[in-house]
């Protein structure tokens, strides 16, 4: 089957951004849409930018396209910063728009226009904390459940997933969610991901690198490069068009393809060997809540879509030195 038509929400995000570039190397033709402009280096061949809201997104919108990859969303981030300032109950219309309703007309649209694959990012956060699995052997938790979101971005990702399973009953598309365990890269250097890529850039350049709060020196971490997320999709996009990974039901999720869940001590001493900087070191302090999560079975996403995991961080720490080199002599040329 030859690549096709996809069309791609929150294209401008850690993510969005990634995928764009893996689309347009699998061969697809991509519309990317954010609520912003299309991002510097990103004007790619076969690739269209507009900016969209995707409660407007119409089953016209989506005619002729063969799949729609959703990552557009209110993030974790998002929510604390409108509800950590007051000591009044948090208002949550916002993020409900935006991740809930946003999703639905889009889900809705896709099914009216009889999409064959509908992709979206869930997250790795619907299971909860540790301490809500310790009763399952080996600590491991299936894609299946059970789920203790604490969040309100985790409740409404969890909606999404539900809202998912309705369309694909009531429709002919299927539908794949990618449950992302905790993503990093050079896209986003903001926001606790932001954090831990801003540490590994600082440690490339041969700064004094230390990764305060909240990542402590008490946790672990399941992690999954940029790259490999966004390959995710378009690996998800392929299985669902060709009527793979979904069964009957037409609808399924996975968790990220990773095979790494590293404690803290082990990333700080590859983050060091890879740089060749002694510098770098993780503050004491507790691993927050916020990034506790239990260890979650990935294997389905490597046999069922085909998924593979070509950064793990040391190959992802080397592969962010390149492309800070590369932008820093285009920078010069320029």
């Amino acid at each position: 089957m030859s690549a096709g038509r996809v069309y791609i929400t929150g294209a401008a995000g850690l993510i969005g951004k990634e995928a764009v570039r893996a689309f347009v190397r699998a061969g697809w033709t991509v519309t990317a849409t954010d609520m912003s402009s299309a991002p510097s280096g990103l004007q790619l061949d076969r690739t269209t930018w507009g900016v969209q809201r995707v409660e407007d997104i119409t089953a016209q919108t989506l005619e002729g396209f063969d799949a729609v990859v959703h990552l557009a969303a209110l993030t974790l981030s998002a929510e604390q910063k409108s509800f950590g300032a007051s000591a009044d109950l948090p208002d949550a219309r916002t993020m409900l728009g935006a991740n809930v309703l946003g999703t639905e007309a889009l889900f809705r649209a896709a099914a009216a226009a009889s999409l064959p694959a509908v992709v979206y990012a869930s997250t790795a956060a619907v299971y909860g904390r540790p301490q809500f699995h310790t009763h399952l052997a080996g600590g491991t938790v299936e894609r299946t459940g059970p789920f203790r979101p604490t969040s309100l971005y985790a409740h409404t990702k969890l909606m999404c997933e539900g809202l998912a399973d309705f369309y694909a009953e009531h429709s002919e598309s299927r539908f794949i969610g990618i449950r992302p365990t905790f993503s990093y890269g050079l896209g986003r250097l903001s926001g606790i991901s932001g954090m831990f890529a801003a540490w590994i850039v600082q440690a490339i350049r041969g700064e004094a690198a230390v990764l305060g709060f909240p990542f402590g020196q008490d946790g672990q971490l399941q992690l999954i490069y940029a790259k490999d997320m966004a390959q995710t999709f378009v690996d998800a996009a392929v299985a669902g068009r060709a009527g793979r990974g979904t069964g009957d039901t037409r609808s399924a999720v996975y968790n990220s393809p990773t095979r790494q869940c590293l404690s803290m001590k082990e990333i700080g001493s590859i983050v060091r060997d890879c740089t060749g900087n002694n510098q770098v070191s993780i503050a004491e302090g507790p691993f927050t809540p916020q990034l506790q999560m239990p260890t979650m079975s990935t294997v389905d996403a490597f046999e069922v879509l085909s998924s593979e995991q070509r950064y793990p961080l040391a190959e992802a720490v080397a592969d962010m030195a390149r492309d800070l080199k590369a932008a820093a002599g285009s920078a010069r040329n320029g």
